[in-house]
């Protein structure tokens, strides 16, 4: 006899695999047979799925089209069952599953899209923080600046694209007709990030990309400079990475400077999407 958790477990495998064990271990009901009862919530269970791809990716619907889209996103679902309990972070591979799977992985840019439409799905959702104002930067004593280092806002992105994914991704947010994809000469550098309740992305020059990067790490002032200067005039590097610094604190990336870390362990969050 079949137990309740057998059951249960069977009848979960119907709906994740099509396992048709559940089936064969229901009597037939007042309503007809237990196969098209089950099928309903086989079925619900991957429209679900697809429904909530489809408001996280909304750029990359819109560059694929709704077919072509659903295509993408009903191979998605069969290849990767859900294994949140909340379906908001079911597109966490998208990206990926895109980039490595054919025909998708032919055209790098609809990789490039589901990244990029995550990062700003992801950074909408990310923790709250509260940001440092720049006085409060200014009241450090000169001798903590050779040990500060940045922690940034949990919302904090970066990526870097090979496609003109960002370009899409403005054109939709404007209602305006996607302009054609193209791959690009060079890779190119991109900032994601929640300023209150917005989010914003902007391109970053390869050599403030490095400076990011190494703050986000948890790169104290003067080893970000030093990054920065193996790239520029050693001489410039202090005065343009504190030109960043204060773009970076006036539009929210910062929430602690502190002195850094010693123990190997970065201050900032994980970045890279």
């Amino acid at each position: 006899m079949t137990t309740l958790v057998e059951l249960q477990q069977q009848f979960q495998q119907f709906v994740l695999g099509g396992d048709f064990a559940v089936v064969r271990a229901l009597a037939d009901g007042p309503r007809g047979k237990p196969g098209p009862r089950l099928a309903i919530y086989h079925d619900a269970y991957r429209l679900r799925l697809r429904e909530a791809l489809a408001d996280t990716f909304g750029t990359l619907r819109q560059h694929l089209g709704n077919d072509e889209f659903g295509t993408a996103c009903a191979r998605y679902v069969e290849a990767r069952p859900s294994t949140f309990r909340n379906v908001r972070w079911y597109g966490t591979d998208f990206a990926d599953f895109l980039r490595c799977t054919a025909p998708y992985a032919r055209q790098p840019v609809l990789a490039e899209i589901a990244q990029l439409d995550w990062a700003l799905v992801s950074a909408f959702d990310a923790a709250d923080a509260v940001p440092r104002r720049f006085e409060d930067l200014a009241d450090l004593a000169p001798a903590a600046w050779a040990e500060v280092a940045f922690e940034f806002h949990p919302a904090v992105r970066r990526l870097s694209l090979t496609t003109n994914a960002p370009a899409l991704r403005m054109a939709a947010d404007r209602d305006q007709p996607l302009p054609a994809a193209i791959t690009l000469d060079a890779p190119t550098e991109w900032l994601v990030w929640r300023r209150d309740h917005d989010t914003h992305f902007r391109s970053v020059h390869d050599v403030e990309a490095t400076a990011l990067d190494a703050a986000i790490a948890g790169a104290s002032f003067p080893e970000i400079c030093a990054h920065v200067g193996a790239l520029l005039d050693a001489d410039q590097a202090a005065a343009q990475v504190a030109a960043w610094l204060r773009q970076w604190v006036d539009t929210g990336l910062i929430v602690a400077a502190d002195p850094a870390r010693r123990d190997g362990n970065a201050m900032g969050n994980d970045t890279r999407v």
